[in-house]
């Protein structure tokens, strides 16, 4: 069956015009200057039906892939829709910095305006002026390349384009192994987020080392000049690339580039991507496997609409603004909606009261005073989170052998000062011990996997270094969200750190991690733990502003019926023995000397409650059976 796409050229008033792909040549011919084609191929000869298909994204359509990275000028740093990790940039009008970035309405205009600067980490560039020239874009490209090598593409399912000014890859559709289907454009967006190396920020996306690439490259709407077809602006057609041109450098690839070409020599560059086309790939199962696992970073919730394709934008979106609040929240997950990309909790109603998770990327606070159940609630967390991410757990008060001991005691549900005096002695009680311990770790590090990371107090790690902590979190694996947890900080010594926690966060968020940190704070009493009140305003005080959730531990074995005081109004004897009994069938029939229980007391969470949620706290195997919930109130 014949495939068609939508076309635009100088000239054309009504809209993109559908052509066969096979004329493009007469085409080409016809219009030799700025004839562009959007991303996808079809099999409707209907214009109308095409144009409100790629819309709504309901039409099927087929590939290739296509992913361009442009120079970029300083101007286009302002307007792009992504954030750029590591890059300063401020607008200069008249001689006076703007302290936040326009909405696109008013800042196009005033990049207009003579004498207008553009502050790239404060050194200053007219609107017009290259910021990252073609050497950026070489190397991003051969990077980008790399990643699809990597998934096993070869390189005759690869066509490259160029001109002095950019470079586009074309990838064969036959090697997704999708055939038509609507959803092929959000598909390709999410591989070009993930090979692209985009990160989710706050509210925007984030481009980290590849800065050149153009995010609009598979949008449905996207106009990409056709091969052979000469540049508007640089006079010169966009011409086909190999590896023989990347192989001596940017100086002889923007020569090649920058040749002008006769129309028959056009005609031959259009020709030889019609062939590409026409070729027959075999799917690759990896590719395949990896394009629809993913889907795109999203910060904004896309509009309702028919189609599994809907979720792709058809226009360039800024990438912020000084705006209306209105305007603001629209461009935004509202605070109730679900989280984007979320870590599940072992414990179902501390989940719902953090709001469905840990949020990627966000920071979160454990605090309480010592022997409460702090390393042991990390503990759990950590190896819950093995399942879902790469996880580096950092302890600043147990080494490697302690870890793996608390890990075994956890598994194998073996008191762990029990086996501790036992495992040293001669004899059969000490074998059994140590059999128990081997055994313990053996099924803890088979549900781990390879993804847990222990660093202890027997390392050289700073934990008061955010530097040295943002790059072992990026020596974590890719592919999975990452997940950092700090165990065991002193409260003091946090708060003797000005910007400390504030570092955390941003680093959190730029790295697009989960950080998890443990407080140890001074002991206090708590007279009515079911307000927030006294020590819970100064924790408050300290962390509301950066962390995105705050939870506070105490244990003991009146808790259970402190819990229903509060909950209640009294102690029923007869209720307080039926809870006993509920879990102690929750921890199995276990029942063990150091048993208590604990209070977890949300004081904050961004988008969560406040709650207090009782849980028995079985220490010698460092495990929690979670209980009943209850609204925190304020004094």
């Amino acid at each position: 069956m014949s495939k068609h796409c939508l076309i635009v050229y100088p000239g054309l008033e009504q809209g993109p015009a559908l052509a066969a792909v096979k004329g493009l040549p007469d085409l080409l011919k016809a219009h030799p200057e700025g004839l562009c084609r959007y991303p996808y191929l079809f099999a409707t000869d209907q214009v109308a039906e095409a144009r409100t298909g790629l819309v709504n994204g309901t039409l099927p359509v087929t590939g290739p892939f296509v992913a361009t990275h442009a120079v970029r000028r300083a101007a286009d740093l302002l307007l792009d829709e992504a954030l750029y990790e590591g890059l300063n940039l401020q607008l200069e009008v008249g001689g006076r910095r703007l302290p936040e970035l326009p909405g696109r309405a008013e800042l196009e205009p005033l990049l207009r305006q003579e004498g207008t600067l553009v502050r790239v980490d404060d050194k200053p560039f007219k609107p017009a002026t290259e910021v990252l020239g073609f050497q950026h874009v070489y190397d991003d490209t051969v990077r980008f390349i790399d990643g699809l090598k990597k998934l096993g593409i070869p390189q005759e399912a690869l066509f490259l384009l160029a001109t002095a000014e950019e470079i586009s890859i074309e990838v064969h559709p036959g090697v997704f192994g999708l055939g038509e289907d609507p959803r092929v454009p959000r598909l390709f967006t999410g591989l070009l987020h993930h090979l692209g190396g985009l990160k989710r920020g706050d509210r925007t996306l984030v481009k980290t080392a590849d800065r050149t690439l153009l995010l609009g490259s598979c949008r449905p709407t996207h106009s990409i000049l056709v091969p052979g077809s000469v540049h508007p602006v640089l006079h010169r057609p966009k011409v086909g690339v190999g590896p023989s041109h990347f192989a001596y450098g940017i100086a002889a690839f923007s020569d090649f580039c920058g040749k002008k070409r006769t129309v028959e020599e056009s005609l031959k560059e259009l020709k030889a991507w019609l062939k590409f086309l026409e070729a027959e790939i075999a799917p690759l199962p990896k590719a395949k496997d990896l394009v629809t696992s993913l889907s795109p970073l999203e910060t904004a919730r896309p509009a309702a609409g028919p189609g599994q394709g809907a979720a792709v934008p058809t226009v360039a979106t800024p990438a912020g603004g000084f705006q209306p609040f209105a305007a603001e929240v629209r461009a935004v997950p509202p605070a109730w909606a679900p989280p984007a990309g979320s870590l599940s909790l072992p414990w179902a109603e501390l989940g719902r009261a953090l709001g469905g998770g840990l949020a990627v990327p966000s920071l979160h606070v454990v605090a309480g005073a010592r022997e409460e159940g702090k390393a042991a609630l990390l503990l759990n967390l950590a190896a819950h989170a093995a399942a879902q991410a790469s996880v580096l757990y950092i302890s600043k008060e147990h080494d490697t052998y302690e870890f793996a001991g608390r890990l075994a005691a956890w598994a194998g549900k073996a008191a762990l000062p029990e086996l501790a005096l036992k495992r040293t002695a001669a004899g059969a009680d000490g074998e059994v011990a140590r059999q128990q311990l081997a055994a313990g770790l053996a099924a803890a590090l088979g549900g781990l996997g390879e993804h847990l990371f222990f660093r202890g107090c027997d390392g050289p790690i700073d934990v008061f270094d955010p530097d040295g902590l943002a790059e072992l979190v990026k020596m974590l694996p890719d592919g999975r969200p990452r997940l950092l947890v700090l165990e065991s900080l002193p409260a003091e010594a946090v708060a003797a750190r000005a910007g400390y926690a504030a570092r955390l966060r941003r680093l959190a968020h730029d790295l697009g991690a989960v950080f998890v940190l443990s407080l140890h704070t001074a002991p206090l009493p708590l007279p009515r733990p079911h307000l927030v009140e006294g020590p819970d305003l100064e924790l408050l005080a300290a962390w509301q502003g950066v962390a995105d959730s705050l939870v506070c531990l105490q244990s003991e074995k009146v808790n259970l019926k402190k819990f229903l005081a509060m909950s209640q109004g009294k102690v029923d004897p007869a209720v307080a023995e039926k809870l006993e009994a509920w879990f102690l069938q929750g921890a199995g029939g276990l029942r063990l000397k150091g048993d208590t229980y604990t209070l977890l007391r949300v004081l904050h969470a961004r988008r969560g409650a406040r709650q207090a949620i009782l849980a028995l706290f079985q220490r010698e195997i460092l495990r929690f059976v979670e209980g009943k919930a209850m609204p925190l109130g304020r004094a």
